[in-house]
């Protein structure tokens, strides 16, 4: 759990596996949450998916400019990062 500007957020054990797997701290997580170049809430599942270009590792190689996709669960308390994982079909 951490707690950043105010907003307390805590991470699911699949999406700290998921930031350890991909080399993404933290640090980056609230920065794609606090920060995001595109949100896609959907109310319906009580998750928003918060999108951020950047470079981050794929296996053995870092690529640039693939989206990060964090979804958070908004309904949860405190907020929990669910899962995060590079979205290959948006590109910048």
């Amino acid at each position: 759990m951490c707690y950043t500007m105010g907003m307390e957020i805590d991470f699911t054990i699949h999406a700290a596996q998921r930031m350890e797997r991909r080399d993404v701290s933290e640090e980056v997580i609230l920065d794609t949450i606090l920060f995001p170049d595109q949100v896609e809430p959907h109310p319906e599942r009580g998750v928003v998916h918060y999108l951020k270009a950047m470079r981050f590792r794929e296996g053995r190689n870092i690529r640039a400019g693939r989206v990060l996709r964090v979804v958070v669960n908004e309904e949860a308390a405190p907020r929990r990062v669910v899962s995060l994982y590079p979205d290959r079909r948006v590109r910048v």
